[in-house]
């Protein structure tokens, strides 16, 4: 069972001191449900080696190496967050894997890292600037993981889910901090070989015609719940009112009646 408090605060300047009242109004918010939302990127691209843009492939790959960074194949997506509350309870990524063919020396693992720059496009992103256009190849926190796929066992097609608690405080904080994208860069953990051959993962950009585009998905507690149906001072709304706003200020003059309609 969930509430909604509202506070008003009644500034009293007939005396020459000013005077602060606070009148709190509890209501029940009985049908909280959990939905789930689907977003797809608004960009997505990998980088390797170096100056070619890849954003409008197919097919997103990773890789990993030790012997420098420009071997690795790095994913990076983007999201448009800007239709999320700050009610979400859980997050993860799902994305589609080509599958892999059995004989690989270490396990499948994938990590997802925060990008520090969100105006990168899938169009101008490459591995020569990614640096610039992106930020700093950081490490911390790791924001989510996928689960472990057995060393020397083939990968069935299919989507691979990628979760953990860090990455759902790193959208929430996105959201309560005004921001409308919210960026990620994802990177395989271990070097996989078969033999001395690298084995490389293919993933299903947006672009790909099988429409298993990469998702965030985002659960959350209904906001709409938590509307008001209407504000009234003596039965006339008030000017700045809006069902999809959630803090109000304005000024009244003494003894007006109030209407909350929930």
């Amino acid at each position: 069972m969930h509430y909604v408090c509202i506070q008003i605060l009644i500034r009293n300047t007939l005396m020459r001191s000013t005077l602060l009242y606070c009148l709190p109004f509890l209501f029940q918010w009985s049908g909280a449900q959990l939905v789930n939302r689907i977003l797809v990127p608004t960009d997505d691209t990998f980088t390797y080696s170096d100056n070619t843009i890849r954003g409008m492939e197919s097919l997103l790959k990773t890789y990993h190496s030790t012997a420098g960074s420009q071997f690795r194949r790095v994913i990076y997506l983007k999201f448009d967050i800007s239709v999320l509350s700050n009610q979400i309870s859980t997050s993860r990524i799902r994305l589609y894997c080509n599958g892999v063919t059995a004989g690989g020396d270490k396990a499948h693992i994938w990590d997802v890292y925060p990008v520090t720059v969100n105006t990168w496009s899938e169009d101008d992103l490459t591995f020569t600037n990614a640096a610039q256009k992106a930020g700093a190849d950081v490490t911390s926190p790791l924001l989510a993981s996928s689960a472990s796929f057995d060393a020397g066992l083939a990968i069935e097609p299919g989507y691979i889910e990628l979760s953990g608690s860090a990455l759902t405080k790193a959208l929430l904080d996105s959201v309560n901090a005004g921001k409308n994208y919210f960026s990620m860069r994802i990177r395989e953990r271990n070097v996989v070989k078969n033999g001395t051959s690298g084995v490389f993962v293919d993933f299903h950009s947006r672009e790909n015609s099988s429409g298993f585009a990469p998702q965030l998905i985002v659960e959350e507690k209904n906001a709409e719940d938590a509307k008001l149906a209407d504000l009234k001072v003596d039965d006339e709304s008030i000017d700045s009112f809006s069902e999809n706003t959630f803090s109000y200020v304005w000024r009244a003059e003494w003894n007006k009646l109030l209407k909350i309609n929930v």
